[in-house]
C-alpha cells in the first residue's frame, strides 16, 4: 500500500529526469554528482511537500476545451489547474512547465517558483501535458504523448490562462517568459517555434532545463526500470521503498529554503543504481493509470478520435509548425510512448484520478 507521503515522494521523482532521459551515461555527467540516477532522486526531493515559505498561492481553474467539465465520472474537473504566485505590483509573468506527470502543486516547479518570485516575477505553474488534468482539460485528442501536438495544445492552454489571469485575477503583466524542465523543456522548444511564428503570447525569453534529447531511449530505459520490480520481488521492493522514505521524509519535513543536499546525497548514495532506477519507475505506476483512465473516458465519449489522431500524426506534414526543429526528437518516440500507454491493460490498471486537496 502506497501512503500519501510516499505518493508525494514519487510525484516529484521525475522532475529532473532530463538527466536520465538524455543519452548521457553516469561517466559523462560531471556536475554536481557523477551518477545521473542519484542526481535525479536528490534533486527531485526539492519541495516534495509543495510548501513555498512566505508565499501565498492562488489556485486558478482555466476552462480550455468545451464539454470537458461534464464527462461521466469526471464532472467538475474539466478545468486546467494552474498555481499562481503573484506580485502586488506590475511584473513579468513566468510560465513554468515541469516533467512528465507533474502537477502545479508539488515538486521542483514550486521550488523554482519560490526562487523566481523573490526575483520579482509573477509565476504561473501549469500541469505537464503528460498528466491526467491536462489530458482532460486541454488535450484535443485526450491522448497526449506526441510532443509537437502537445506543444500546440499547451500553446492554446497558455493563451486561455493568460486571458483568465488578466481578466479574472487582474494580474498586471509587463512581459512574458517561460521555463521548462525535462519534458517541459522539450515542449518549450516547440512552443518557441509556434510563438515566433504566430506571436499570440509574445514570449520574450525561454529557460529550458535538461530537455530530453532522445525519447526513444527514454521509453526503452523506463521499460528496463519497470522490470526491476519483478527482479527484486515483493519483499525486497517494499524494503527499498521503506529505506528511501526513511531518507526522504526528514528532508521534506524540514521545509527549509536552503536544504542540506550533502546529507541527502549521503543517504541515497548507499542505494545501488538498480534500486534508484526502481524508485524512479515507481512514479509512473502512480500517474499513468490516471492518465489512461481519463483517456479512456474521452475515447468512450468520442469513439475513434484517438485512432484518427494517431493516424493523422503518421501522415501529416509538420513542416509548417516545426520547420526549424529536429523531428527526430519526437517523431518515432512520441508514437511509441503513446502506444505504450494506450496499449497497456488499462481496464485492469487504470484508476479514476483522486480529487486534489491542495495543501
Amino acid at each position: 500500500m502506497v501512503t500519501l507521503r510516499a505518493a508525494r515522494f514519487f510525484l516529484v521523482v521525475l522532475s529532473v529526469l532530463g538527466l536520465l532521459w538524455g543519452s548521457a551515461s553516469a561517466q559523462d555527467y560531471k556536475y554536481p554528482y557523477r551518477d545521473p540516477y542519484l542526481a535525479s532522486i536528490t534533486t527531485a526531493i526539492l519541495n516534495a511537500e509543495g510548501h513555498v515559505p512566505g508565499l501565498k498561492r492562488q489556485v486558478v481553474h482555466v476552462p480550455v476545451l468545451p464539454g470537458r467539465n461534464a464527462l461521466p465520472t469526471l464532472e467538475g474537473r474539466g478545468g486546467l489547474s494552474v498555481a499562481l504566485y503573484r506580485q502586488s505590483r506590475p511584473a513579468p509573468l513566468l510560465f513554468i512547465v515541469a516533467g512528465i506527470g507533474s502537477n502545479p502543486y508539488f515538486g521542483a516547479a514550486t521550488y523554482f517558483a519560490g526562487l523566481l518570485h523573490r526575483k520579482g516575477y509573477h509565476v504561473a505553474i501549469l500541469p505537464s501535458p503528460m498528466s491526467w488534468n491536462f489530458a482532460l482539460a486541454a488535450s484535443r485528442s485526450g491522448a497526449p504523448g506526441y510532443v509537437p501536438e502537445d506543444a500546440r495544445d499547451l500553446y492554446v492552454a497558455m493563451q486561455k490562462t493568460l486571458e483568465v489571469l488578466k481578466n479574472r485575477s487582474s494580474l498586471r503583466i509587463t512581459r512574458i517568459v517561460f521555463m521548462g524542465v525535462s519534458l517541459g523543456a522539450l515542449e518549450g522548444a516547440y512552443l518557441s517555434v509556434l510563438d515566433a511564428k504566430e506571436g499570440k503570447l509574445g514570449i520574450e525569453r525561454y529557460l529550458l532545463a535538461n530537455p530530453p534529447a532522445d525519447l526513444t531511449f527514454a521509453v526503452r530505459k523506463l521499460d528496463e526500470m519497470d522490470a526491476l520490480r519483478e527482479k527484486f520481488g515483493l519483499a525486497k521492493s517494499e524494503a527499498i521503498m521503506r529505506k528511501a522514505m526513511a531518507v526522504a521524509e526528514p528532508f521534506t519535513e524540514e521545509r527549509r529554503e536552503n536544504p542540506d543536499f550533502g546529507k541527502l546525497v549521503k543517504g541515497f548514495a548507499v542505494f545501488t543504481n538498480d534500486e534508484l532506477q526502481f524508485l524512479i519507475a515507481g512514479y509512473l505506476e502512480l500517474v499513468l493509470p490516471e492518465l489512461v483512465y481519463v483517456s479512456e473516458v474521452i475515447q468512450e465519449q468520442h469513439p475513434g478520435r484517438q485512432e484518427r489522431h494517431l493516424h493523422g500524426i503518421q501522415r501529416k506534414d509538420r513542416r509548417a509548425d516545426v520547420e526549424s526543429a529536429d523531428r527526430g526528437f519526437t517523431g518515432r518516440s512520441g508514437r511509441i510512448h503513446q502506444a505504450r500507454i494506450l496499449g497497456s491493460d488499462s481496464r485492469r490498471a487504470a484508476r479514476q484520478p483522486a480529487r486534489v486537496h491542495h495543501p
